[in-house]
């Protein structure tokens, strides 16, 4: 917001300001004996043409006409500002979304559900609130550059206890590239430590910088889509494509909302994944790959939450008052079945799985899950490689079925000794 004085002034700014369009919002005269008439204008940047006319001719006409409520400029005044506001409340005062399925009626002003979207709207605030000032003092924790100095102590005591028996480790090696490779992995554990303590320190504070911008798009999208009232619109115009039965419509109205959120998602999803990820070196997903997992997501979406969505709406449609029971039952069911495919079938989609050859970790992972009485039947190894530098290592499973997942990451980044550390 800026004065001017003069209308010579005006058009020498709006000449000045080639790449602005001045918007005349407001007009205040101010009659006092020792002040002149000034006019305040609100400046928004937004390209347009050059313009080199001389003030006085052109430029003050086309500024009169821009600023002359004549001209379809739009004025922002306080009528205006009540007029877009009062579409958001409801006869009794509360919020109340923008858009209303026909017949529906605002609920009696002394009613619980009379202030029901005010409510909601100051729970969904607190909760981002709070998730706000916890991702600040991790952002704190992770802006710390200095090496932790008890975790320093403790390292150096077990690089001087170790020492003697690094030296005989290297001395084993025969050759000179040998003796040069167990040297770095054996050498003293503070500067490793240090150097990994730093650039998790720097990946800790993207990834978080990224989260909070993430998280406060998705409060303005809450926030969006309730006052609009995007899900009933979205469950209207779901019963205007298939108006076949409340079934029909769920499916309908699931997958437009799946299709709004991965759209929604994608650009965060990309952004995470081959600038933040690559940035620090663990990203190994290419474009093809990122969008066929994608595609493949989506369809094991729709042929597995498809029919899952109507046979539980069908248990409560014939359920009766005792239909949480049959769901609960379904539910059990549903999840004992995924428990058997996910790890046969749908973990398999993604990626590849092959047994972990006979070797010295293999035999001693096994002994290590019978010293507590952990039912290992198989061990793994999965090609993570693929789209990540990180390692991992994951267990699952039912009954006496258990199964164990290392990451080739892992078995190329960790000793024997470390990965059943991260087991055990």
């Amino acid at each position: 917001m800026l004065s001017v004085e003069s209308e010579q002034e005006q058009a020498s700014i709006f000449r000045r300001s080639h790449n602005l369009t001045i918007f005349h919002c407001f007009h205040i005269k101010k009659r006092e004996a020792k002040r002149k008439a000034q006019s305040y204008i609100l400046i928004i940047p937004i390209p347009i043409p050059r313009v080199t006319h001389p003030p006085n001719t052109q430029t003050t006409q086309i500024y009169n006409f821009m600023t002359s409520s004549n001209s379809g400029c739009p004025i922002i005044n306080m009528e205006s500002i009540k007029t877009f506001l009062s579409q958001f409340i409801d006869e009794n005062g509360n919020l109340t979304p923008l858009y209303r399925q026909e017949g529906s009626e605002a609920p009696p002003a002394d009613s619980m559900y009379a202030a029901a979207l005010t409510y909601t709207l100051m729970f969904t605030f607190a909760v981002y609130i709070l998730e706000a000032n916890l991702d600040d003092m991790q952002y704190a924790a992770y802006k710390v550059k200095e090496f932790p100095k008890r975790v320093k102590e403790v390292v150096l005591k077990v690089d001087a206890a170790g020492g003697a028996k690094r030296r005989q480790s290297v001395e084993k090696k025969e050759g000179e590239d040998e003796k040069e490779e167990e040297e770095e992995k054996s050498g003293p554990l503070l500067p490793r430590l240090e150097k990994t303590f730093e650039s998790s320190q720097a990946y800790g504070v993207d990834k978080l910088r990224f989260q909070m911008l993430t998280q406060l798009f998705g409060l303005l999208e809450g926030v969006v889509f309730m006052l609009c009232g995007f899900m009933p619109y979205v469950w209207d115009l779901s019963s205007g494509i298939y108006n076949g039965g409340e079934i029909g419509t769920s499916l309908v109205f699931i997958g437009i909302t799946t299709v709004i959120s991965t759209v929604m998602e994608l650009p965060f999803e990309l952004y995470s994944t081959f600038q933040i990820e690559k940035k620090h070196g663990f990203n190994k997903m290419t474009i093809g790959l990122f969008f066929t997992d994608k595609v493949k997501s989506l369809f094991l979406t729709t042929i597995i939450g498809g029919p899952f969505l109507a046979l539980m709406l069908k248990i409560i449609e014939y359920g009766g008052d005792q239909f949480y029971i049959y769901l609960w039952v379904f539910m059990f069911l549903f999840s004992v079945l995924m428990m058997t495919l996910v790890p046969t079938v749908i973990m398999p989609m993604f990626n590849k799985y092959e047994p972990l050859k006979d070797c010295d970790l293999r035999d001693r992972t096994f002994k290590l899950a019978e010293s507590i009485s952990y039912p290992l039947t198989k061990l793994f190894v999965m090609d993570g490689s693929k789209r990540s530098s990180h390692s991992n290592a994951f267990m699952f499973g039912f009954g006496s079925n258990k199964r164990v997942v290392l990451f080739d990451t892992l078995m190329n980044q960790a000793s024997d000794d470390e990965i059943l550390a991260i087991l055990g």
